[in-house]
């Protein structure tokens, strides 16, 4: 299962478990919705294929970052990897997320229980 951990913001050390093969992230209208004037409506998208998975960013104002670096084309997600969507930092993680190690939203059947990402 892919986790995201925040890194900064009012959510920093939350866990948020996604299960769907395709989440949108942006402003209005997305799976993940970040609350953040500069994010765009539809900022990037996380595709499942088979056991990998794959960040593109979706013609962005600001660009998708993946450890740094914008990406122009999907990169393969991998363990402790760091997404960057205008000031949001975000960790990536694989396996069962730890209820030792941070909160985890409630009914993680799907991304689309984590809302609204307040910054």
């Amino acid at each position: 299962m892919l986790t995201f951990v925040a890194l900064n913001g009012l959510m920093t050390g939350q866990r948020f478990a996604i299960s769907l093969d395709r989440v949108t992230i942006g402003r209005t209208g997305c799976d993940v919705t970040i609350d953040l004037g500069a994010v765009s409506r539809r900022h990037a998208v996380i595709t499942r294929e088979d056991e990998a998975y794959f960040l593109a960013d979706l013609e962005s104002r600001s660009g998708t970052y993946l450890n740094d670096l914008r990406i122009h084309e999907p990169r393969r997600l991998t363990h402790g990897d760091q997404i960057r969507i205008c000031q949001l930092l975000l960790r990536v993680e694989f396996g069962t997320p730890s209820r030792s190690t941070g909160r985890i939203a409630p009914r993680m059947r799907s991304c689309s229980v984590i809302g609204r990402l307040p910054f």
